[in-house]
């Protein structure tokens, strides 16, 4: 509850105070003695309103007013000093054209709590709206019909962003259709992939393969003429031991003797080998019961 005001410098108050009545406080005198400036002094440390420094007593540095509510002081002040508020021994400034929370906390005054000399009777030329929503404020119920307003907002919005992602959904929908064709692509792609893959691993098998039939048929001709030699040799050899007899005296002719007996037996030894070779290859070869190409079983 507000129980003291004191003006200093502010408007044709050099020094002013004005004890308040805990129920009804009334300012009578002459005009133009600053009654009103007692009104506009309240409401400039309740509201913070007017700005600027034109309610500042002529040739004063500044001006304060210091309102007693509820066992607290709080003084307002402007002038060479700085612009501040006080609540108690706290100050605060740079709060711009508005109100520090604490003094607001405090003071609890909004505009309605102020009427001017020259307003209308107070809410009597208001509207039926108006008065109500005066009411509200009074009783905090305009805070109410924010929230509702905020929320009818909010339901609004909502319905948009439903509308649009349905929207976005059904044509998502229609493009999902219309692209089954890539699923299907997909998985002829990936068959076609399998395929290229098993045909890598058949070229593979198909190149050993003919490795292995290329060497026995080099190994089998290889065979087969060294067979030839080895008859010439025979042939050779039976000459030679018909040649033998009749070759009795010479070192010379028998030293030619001995190096051609040397190579037959040497020719006799590599023909044994490359049989054996190629019956390893014939082995191999049998070993292979399906082509590695076709899969068909060897014959």
């Amino acid at each position: 509850m507000l129980t003291k005001l004191l003006l200093t410098n502010f408007q044709k108050h050099k020094e002013k105070q004005v004890k308040l009545d805990p129920l009804v406080t009334t300012i009578i005198g002459p005009s133009d003695t600053g009654k009103s400036s007692i009104i506009r002094a309240l409401r400039w440390a309740a509201l913070n309103k007017p700005a600027g420094d034109s309610f500042i007593r002529k040739g004063a540095k500044g001006a304060t007013v210091a309102v007693e509510i509820d066992e607290q002081r709080i003084v307002r002040g402007r002038g060479t000093g700085g612009n501040m508020y006080f609540l108690g021994d706290e100050e605060f400034k740079a709060f711009g054209n508005g109100l520090p929370q604490p003094i607001q906390d405090h003071l609890n005054l909004e505009d309605f709590n102020f009427q001017g000399q020259h307003d209308p009777p107070y809410w009597f030329c208001l509207s039926s709206g108006q008065v109500s929503r005066e009411l509200n404020r009074i009783v905090n119920l305009d805070k109410i019909d924010s929230i509702l307003k905020k929320i009818q907002m909010m339901k609004t919005r909502a319905s948009m962003a439903m509308s649009v992602a349905a929207e976005r959904l059904e044509k998502a929908r229609e493009e999902a259709a219309e692209s089954r064709w890539i699923v299907r692509c997909e998985r002829k792609w990936r068959r076609i992939e399998g395929i290229a893959a098993e045909n890598s691993v058949q070229r593979r098998r198909t190149a050993v393969l003919g490795g292995l039939i290329q060497n026995a048929e080099e190994l089998a001709m290889a065979v087969e003429a060294k067979s030839g030699a080895h008859e010439e040799a025979l042939a050779g050899f039976a000459e030679i031991e018909e040649l033998k007899d009749e070759i009795q005296d010479g070192d010379f002719e028998t030293r030619v003797l001995i190096k051609l007996i040397t190579t037959v037996t040497e020719g006799e030894k590599e023909l044994c080998q490359l049989k054996r070779k190629l019956q390893s290859a014939k082995a191999d070869l049998r070993a292979i019961k399906n082509c590695p190409v076709c899969g068909g079983k060897m014959r």
